[in-house]
């Protein structure tokens, strides 16, 4: 992402979205998008220099993926759809994928993550900051 330092003024990341901070760039895109619109250009290219081995274990990524997508769905910055979406997308994939995991992603640990997630989902006791305690 880039931002022209005049739309993100006083804008902050999400605080609760702890550790790799699942969605947090979309969530910080859509309060920018509040002082202007957003641009899409094919004309720029972006690098990700993400690591294979991953920066949180699986269960703590897997439990972000649940969490953070309801926890902004309530904050209204996701559609109920968009996370539901985000949410099966998650589900699916991890369950799917933990047969033939791919030898650098911790599918099981997602999966774990993912269930627990839709445990605190159900129960009422969904909070993005839990991810750092699994």
């Amino acid at each position: 992402m880039a931002f022209r330092m005049s739309a993100i003024n006083g804008l902050k990341f999400d605080e609760r979205l702890v550790l790799y901070g699942w969605l947090e760039d979309k969530e910080f895109s859509r309060k920018a998008a509040k002082n202007g619109r957003l641009v899409e250009s094919s004309l720029l290219a972006g690098v990700h220099l993400g690591l294979q081995s991953g920066r949180v274990s699986g269960k703590r990524y897997g439990y972000s993926q649940i969490v953070n997508a309801w926890y902004l769905h309530k904050k209204h910055t996701l559609s109920l759809r968009e996370a539901s979406v985000n949410i099966l997308k998650a589900l699916v994939a991890n369950a799917a994928k933990t047969f033939r995991p791919e030898s650098h992603i911790d599918r099981r640990g997602r999966l774990q993550g993912n269930l627990v997630g839709v445990m605190h989902l159900l129960s009422g006791a969904c909070r993005p900051e839990k991810a750092a305690e699994l």
